[in-house]
């Protein structure tokens, strides 16, 4: 039992004050960041991507022969990247990789002055899904991506991920994440994790996710999650929408967005996301970027190091099944657990 007690302490801990000591330096860092995407990719086209700050790696399609992304301000044509890569705050070397792309998708081409806007940060990989000469899906329409933990000193940096913009009053657009389809006509962040589970919160206007056959509609204030494989396809059927967690939400760099928004506070009209120690599987839909920097808080005031939590999972593990219990369930979460790890 001392196990489930360990969990819901972590969990109980999910108001309290990030306590974590952070480099003063942090602040001025991010501000600097965002303050030098804004400028150096102010002149980013319809189907262009933007170097915006330091780290990236691109890598562009087979039979590209003129390619340069690799500094700040740097376009390139979005139908000739195949792939990017951006580095994780490092508040160390002063690195935190930030790219802006602006995409077509599905809008008209009589409208080339609205864009739909993607805004990535952080430990964050993305490829293109879209097949050579397939002319159904526009640059970057359909993609692959997969973001890190957000595991850094710096309370003030977001969590990994992708920030998705749509332009108002463009109605609906369609893209297509990880075999996912995703439907906006709103601002969402998306977040995902080989093997454990994509997540698409919506902080404004509304937004309609289908997997696996089955469609949820998420307004804003409110998140689905989507298990993965271990390839980032999609594995199963969205979750029902919950609310999400406030606070990492809130420092979401939406000041870059083209459009102006507030940060939708978690709807109401659902209950809260709750942990059920007894059945572990409860915790599964919670997107990783809100779940482990608790995790870590929680055993940096026990004392406890990631490699002790986890041989305390694998001891329970090994004990007969108790009543009420999903041993199966319980290896998710430690699967979960060590994610976070690294």
């Amino acid at each position: 039992m001392r196990l489930f007690r360990v969990i819901v302490l972590l969990f109980m801990l999910s108001g309290a004050s990030v306590l974590a000591a952070q480099d003063a330096s942090c602040p001025a860092l991010i501000e600097q960041a965002l303050a030098a995407v804004q400028d150096a990719c102010a002149e980013t086209g319809r189907n262009q991507a933007c170097y915006g700050n330091i780290a990236l790696e691109a890598i562009p399609q087979d039979g590209v022969s003129t390619f340069n992304f690799e500094q700040q301000g740097d376009l390139v044509d979005i139908a000739d990247l195949r792939s990017l890569e951006l580095s994780s705050l490092d508040e160390v070397l002063g690195q935190w990789g930030i790219a802006l792309m602006k995409l077509q998708a599905n809008l008209p081409e009589s409208l080339p002055g609205q864009n739909v806007t993607f805004l990535l940060f952080g430990d964050v990989e993305i490829e293109s899904a879209v097949e050579p000469g397939d002319e159904s899906l526009t640059p970057m329409q359909a993609f692959s991506f997969r973001t890190g933990l957000g595991s850094t000193t710096c309370a003030e940096a977001p969590a990994d991920g992708i920030l998705i913009q749509t332009p108002e009053g463009a109605g609906k657009v369609n893209l297509r994440a990880n075999g996912v389809d995703i439907e906006l006509g709103s601002t969402a962040y998306l977040t995902a994790q080989p093997g454990q589970f994509m997540t698409v919160s919506v902080v404004e206007g509304q937004g309609t996710v289908t997997a696996d056959g089955v469609t949820v509609e998420v307004p804003a204030g409110m998140q689905t999650s989507i298990p993965l494989d271990d390839d980032l396809n999609a594995d199963g059927e969205p979750s029902e929408p919950a609310p999400y967690e406030a606070a990492p939400l809130e420092l979401l760099p939406i000041e870059v967005l083209p459009e102006t928004i507030s940060i939708a506070a978690p709807s109401p009209s659902a209950p809260p996301v709750t942990f059920n120690p007894m059945d572990p599987t409860s915790i599964m839909g919670i997107s990783p970027a809100v779940f482990c920097p608790y995790l870590d808080q929680g055993l940096a005031e026990m004392g406890m190091s990631y490699d002790e939590y986890l041989a305390l999972i694998d001891q329970f593990l090994s004990m007969p099944a108790m009543p009420g219990v999903s041993i199966e369930g319980m290896q998710q979460v430690r699967d979960m657990i060590a994610a976070c790890a690294g």
